[in-house]
C-alpha cells in the first residue's frame, strides 16, 4: 500500500475588487456613514444610486436633471438649498421657553427643509435672586450579599433627601417675590405627603446609624 500526497495549487496573494464611491455634483462632498465611521463604498453604480437616494437609509441624497439634461447627484445640503431657493423656506417656529436656571430662550424660527436659521429673539437672562436649582447626586453602592438591607436603607435615604430638599426648595420660592412660572413641581416622594412613610424611613436610617455606633 502506497500513500501519495498532492500539493495544493498555489492561489494568488492579492485579489482585485472593484467598488464604487460617490460625490456631490455641486459641492464635492462624499456620503458620510456615522455607523461605519468611513465613506461608504458600493458594489455597483446602481446600488449606489438606490442606497444614496433612499430617504430611509440615512443619506437622503437626490438625483436631479440639470438644465443641460445631465443627471446630477446632490447631497442633502445642496438639494435642500436648491429647493428653498426655488420654493422658499419651510419655516418652523420654536416658542420661547424658560430654562431651569431662569433664563428665557426667545422664540426662534428654522427652515424644516434646509435647517437655516430664519430669525430668533435674544435670550432674556434670569432676574437677580432667581432661585435656580443646583442639582447634585451620588451613586450608592453596597455588597448585596453582606448587606441585604442596603436597598431598604438607600430607599429610605432617597425619600428623606427628596422630602427635605423639596421643602427647602418650596421655602426658597415662597421667599422670592418674582415670577413663579418656573417653580418646579413637588418631588414624587414629597408630593404624597405621607408623614408615616417619612417617619418609617427616618427610623430605618436611625437603626442603621445605631448599628454603626454599636459596632465601634
Amino acid at each position: 500500500m502506497t500513500t501519495s500526497t498532492a500539493a495544493a495549487a498555489a492561489g494568488p496573494l492579492f485579489s482585485s475588487i472593484t467598488c464604487v464611491t460617490a460625490a456631490c455634483s455641486q459641492c464635492g462632498a462624499t456620503p458620510d456613514n456615522e455607523d461605519l465611521g468611513f465613506t461608504p463604498h458600493f458594489a455597483s453604480p446602481q446600488q449606489a444610486r438606490e442606497l444614496l437616494t433612499d430617504p430611509d437609509d440615512g443619506y437622503a441624497w437626490r438625483i436631479i436633471t440639470a438644465p443641460d439634461s445631465r443627471e446630477e447627484l446632490l447631497c442633502k445640503t445642496c438639494w435642500t438649498k436648491g429647493e428653498c431657493a426655488r420654493l422658499g423656506h419651510d419655516p418652523h417656529t420654536i416658542p420661547a421657553a424658560r430654562m431651569d436656571d431662569g433664563r428665557v430662550l426667545g422664540t426662534s424660527t428654522w427652515c424644516d427643509r434646509c435647517g437655516q436659521s430664519l430669525g430668533y429673539e435674544p435670550a432674556i437672562p434670569a432676574p437677580s435672586g432667581y432661585p435656580a436649582p443646583v442639582w447634585a447626586g451620588l451613586q450608592l453602592r453596597w455588597d448585596a450579599a453582606a448587606l441585604p438591607d442596603g436597598e431598604t436603607i438607600a430607599a429610605a435615604a432617597a425619600r428623606l433627601l427628596a422630602r427635605m430638599s423639596d421643602d427647602a426648595v418650596t421655602a426658597r420660592w415662597d421667599a422670592w417675590n418674582g415670577n413663579q412660572d418656573g417653580r418646579p413641581a413637588r418631588h414624587a416622594y414629597a408630593g404624597d405627603r405621607d408623614p408615616a412613610a417619612d417617619q418609617a424611613a427616618a427610623l430605618v436610617l436611625i437603626n442603621a446609624a445605631r448599628q454603626l455606633m454599636e459596632a465601634r
